[in-house]
């Protein structure tokens, strides 16, 4: 499943693997997360963020502009990565 990952950074080009990888890990930790939250917790740009939303947008739920949440299709995806947070993540693993 590091195609994901690879795919993923093709199409975002002004993302570090390791960014993708751990806005990837925030996604698959939290049920739900505004646009805003995402931005406090990585730091990244909101342009940069709107790109990478519309690269994984198969893998989210189209419940709102503002809310991210994984659907099904994400969940299962993303559940077959081990996944590391970034630096700038506020999780520990």
């Amino acid at each position: 499943m590091r195609n994901l990952i690879e795919q993923l950074k093709i199409q975002n080009p002004d993302l570090k693997t390791s960014e993708i990888e751990g806005l990837l890990f925030i996604l698959k930790n939290e049920s739900e997360i505004s646009n805003s939250s995402l931005i406090r917790k990585s730091g990244i740009p909101k342009e940069t963020l709107k790109l990478f939303k519309k690269s994984i947008s198969n893998y989210l739920d189209n419940r709102g502009e503002d809310r991210l949440t994984l659907n099904a299709q994400g969940v299962e995806e993303l559940s077959k990565i081990e996944l590391n947070p970034y630096k700038w993540t506020l999780y520990t693993s």
